[in-house]
C-alpha cells in the first residue's frame, strides 16, 4: 500500500503541477492548489479516494476542474464567472455531501461556500463557511467568506445610518473562529468608526488593542502604529506623532510601513 500511495502521489503531483507550470501566475488558483496538495499528501485519502477514482476517469475530471478554476480567475465578466462557478459547484457539492473523508468534505465545502458567495447565494455561503469553521477553526477560505459577508453587510448598514448594528456585526466577527486577519480587520474598522465620530479616546484605545490581541500579525501592527502617528500629525501634535512613528520603526523595522514612517519623521518639526 505504501508503494501504491507513493506512486499515486507522484503521478497526481506530476500531472497537476505540469499543468500548473503551463499557466501564468495570474491564472493559477492558490486555493485549488492547496485543495489538491492536501488530498494527494494524505495517504488515507489516497487509499479511500484516489484508488477507486483511477478506475472511473478521475484524471480527466480533475483536469477539467482545474481548467475551470483557471478560467474563473480570469473571467472577463460576471455572467461568464457565474456560469463557471455553477459548473464547479456541480463537482464540489457531491463531495461535500458524500465523501467518506471529513477533511476532504470540508475542503469541498470551503470551495462551495466561496462559489456561492460569488453567485450571491449569501445565506448558503454563510452556512457552509460556518460548518467548516466548527471543525476547522481559523480556516482561511471559510474565514474569507464570513469576512466578506460582514464587510458587505456593515457597508450597507452604515450607508443607512445604522451604526450600532454595524458595530455589532464587527463584534461578532471579532469573536468568531475566523482567521486572525479578519478579526484584526473588524477591530480596525471599529476603531476607525469611533475616530470618524470624534471619539478619539475610544478609537486610540481600540487601535492599541490590535497589536496586543494579534501579536503575530506583523504588518497589521505596523499599520496600526502608522494610523495612530498619522492621526497625531493631522491633529498638529508633532511630539506624539514623532513618538508614534519612532515606535513603529522600533517595533516593525521590516514592515512595508517603515519607509513611509521614516519619510514622515523627516517632515516633522
Amino acid at each position: 500500500m505504501k508503494k501504491l500511495n507513493l506512486l499515486l502521489a507522484g503521478v497526481i503531483a506530476l500531472g497537476l503541477f505540469t499543468e500548473a507550470a503551463a499557466l501564468s501566475t495570474q491564472q493559477r488558483t492558490s486555493a485549488f492548489n492547496q485543495f489538491v496538495e492536501q488530498r494527494y499528501r494524505d495517504s488515507l485519502e489516497l487509499e479511500k479516494v484516489y484508488a477507486p477514482a483511477l478506475q472511473c476517469g478521475y484524471f480527466t475530471k480533475q483536469h477539467h476542474v482545474y481548467t475551470l478554476h483557471s478560467e474563473l480567475a480570469i473571467a472577463p465578466d460576471k455572467e461568464k464567472a457565474s456560469k463557471i462557478a455553477t459548473e464547479l459547484l456541480e463537482y464540489y457539492e457531491p463531495i461535500a455531501r458524500t465523501s467518506p473523508s471529513r477533511s476532504l468534505a470540508n475542503r469541498a465545502k470551503e470551495e462551495a461556500a466561496s462559489l456561492k458567495l460569488l453567485l450571491d447565494q449569501k445565506e448558503e455561503a454563510r452556512r457552509l463557511a460556518q460548518e467548516v469553521l466548527k471543525e476547522y477553526p481559523r480556516s482561511p477560505k471559510a474565514s474569507e467568506v464570513l469576512g466578506r459577508l460582514c464587510l458587505e453587510k456593515t457597508g450597507q448598514l452604515k450607508a443607512e445610518g445604522r451604526y450600532q448594528e454595524a458595530l455589532q456585526e464587527y463584534q461578532e466577527l471579532i469573536h468568531a473562529d475566523v482567521a486572525e486577519m479578519w478579526q484584526a480587520t473588524a477591530r480596525y474598522l471599529t476603531a476607525s468608526h469611533y475616530l470618524k465620530r470624534g471619539d478619539e479616546e475610544t478609537a486610540l484605545r481600540l487601535y492599541e488593542e490590535i497589536p496586543r490581541a494579534h501579536p503575530h500579525l506583523y504588518e497589521w501592527g505596523a499599520r496600526v502604529r502608522y494610523k495612530i502617528a498619522e492621526h497625531h500629525q493631522q491633529k498638529k501634535d508633532p511630539r506624539r506623532a514623532r513618538a508614534a512613528y519612532e515606535r513603529l520603526l522600533s517595533e516593525y523595522p521590516r514592515s512595508s510601513w517603515a519607509p513611509a514612517a521614516g519619510e514622515q519623521l523627516k517632515e516633522l518639526p
